[in-house]
């Protein structure tokens, strides 16, 4: 589609049941729970049942614990996110000549950003097929809307258009017949004339 158009969604915050450190373990290894916030990762912790819901942030609630604890204020969270921004629409265009274009068609793809302790961005991957469950209440509070706005978008500006469209399409139609319409009954009253001229000229 020309132009692209392309809808940025916060999302939410994944974070580790344990807390972050750089102390070995005692294979020597560093510890994959206190690194990975992957939930796949994060099942394996003995108290996962228990902490789950404190793996997945909103990021109203990351917001907040960053103002609290003043680590950064509004102007630097909004800072962060436009960072954010720049980052996935250099992406976007670097992929966009190979980027598959059908009127009609959306996709939803998941991003996923790390933030250092300087809340610097850096990408790690995008997925072309996000998980949208909803075991955790973050996800259900920012899953269904993310689904909502994209579904209640794509209906309101395709649809729509599509429905402009026909319109367009009937009122065109209907031009066309009674363009038509006009031009029969032109060459009725041109036949009438003529019939009447070579009446005329047999009765002489």
């Amino acid at each position: 589609m020309k132009p692209m158009f392309v809808l940025f969604h916060p999302g939410y915050c994944r974070l580790c049941i344990n807390d972050y450190s750089t102390e070995l373990n005692e294979k020597g290894q560093l510890d994959k729970l206190q690194h990975l916030t992957n939930n796949s990762i994060q099942k394996r912790h003995p108290d996962y049942v228990k902490n789950k819901e404190e793996s997945i942030w909103t990021m109203s609630k990351f917001e907040t614990y960053l103002q609290e604890n003043n680590i950064a204020n509004q102007a630097k969270i909004n800072d962060v996110y436009s960072q954010i921004k720049n980052i996935l629409a250099h992406c976007i265009r670097s992929a966009d000549p190979v980027l598959e274009k059908k009127s009609g068609y959306f996709q939803l793809l998941g991003c996923d950003i790390l933030i250092d302790q300087n809340l610097k961005p850096y990408l790690l991957e995008i997925n072309s097929n996000p998980a949208i469950f909803t075991d955790i209440q973050a996800h259900k509070e920012v899953i269904p809307k993310v689904i909502f706005k994209v579904t209640h978008y794509w209906i309101n500006h395709f649809l729509i258009n599509i429905f402009r469209l026909w319109i367009l399409w009937l009122i065109w139609t209907k031009k066309v017949i009674m363009n038509f319409k006009n031009y029969l009954k032109i060459q009725n009253n041109l036949i009438l004339e003529i019939l009447k001229f070579y009446i005329i000229l047999l009765c002489k």
